[in-house]
């Protein structure tokens, strides 16, 4: 640290001096906040203004380096689906997904911002579907964190799998008509392939 720059990079500002045993803790800790300037106050100059706001184009960054980040963890939780590793191990596939999820939800949280983001998840049309998706993320982290039961943490995953289909479907154009037709070429893929 440069002689002329103290605390918070203020030239001529002192530094904070260490809490002797005759100040005490609390008063060295009033003492460090005694510079606080409230978020909604007059006080603030337009450049801590700056600081503390993000323009369009830093959100739309934000949401893809999370949309970026979420396909990273889809892509090792798919990697983790190989018959050795899902096996033994289902709890690594499990919380790559998860990760993958919540950094879905951060990405479109930071892009309209958090406040309107939960209230448009939990909005009367919305919060059947978004409990439903949350608490199937919940239960996955639960159960591969905690007592590991391996067919439980898959049930969860599987759940959560279906809720981001169904988030998907909802917000893209013509997602729920694309949906279906996969589904239904799935079904006859799959009725092909079994001996009846």
């Amino acid at each position: 640290m440069h002689a002329a720059t103290g605390r918070w990079g203020a030239a001529g500002a002192a530094p904070a001096a260490a809490p002797s045993e005759s100040q005490g803790l609390l008063a060295f800790f009033q003492s460090g906040l005694s510079g606080y300037v409230p978020l909604r106050s007059s006080e603030r100059s337009n450049e801590e203004e700056a600081y503390l706001s993000l323009s369009h184009w830093e959100r739309f960054l934000g949401f893809l380096s999370c949309l970026a980040g979420s396909a990273l963890c889809f892509l090792f939780s798919f990697l983790f689906l190989a018959p050795p590793i899902l096996a033994l191990r289902p709890h690594k596939f499990a919380l790559a997904f998860t990760l993958g999820n919540v950094l879905f939800l951060v990405g479109f949280a930071i892009l309209s911002g958090p406040t309107a983001y939960v209230r448009h998840l939990f909005s009367a049309a919305r919060w059947p579907f978004s409990v439903a998706y949350l608490s199937s993320m919940a239960g996955t982290l639960y159960f591969a964190l905690g007592p590991r039961w391996r067919l439980v943490t898959l049930l969860f995953a599987v759940l959560e799998l279906g809720a981001l289909l169904t988030y998907l479907a909802a917000y893209f154009p013509g997602g729920v008509t694309t949906l279906r037709y996969a589904g239904s070429m799935l079904a006859r893929g799959g009725s092909s392939l079994l001996p009846l």
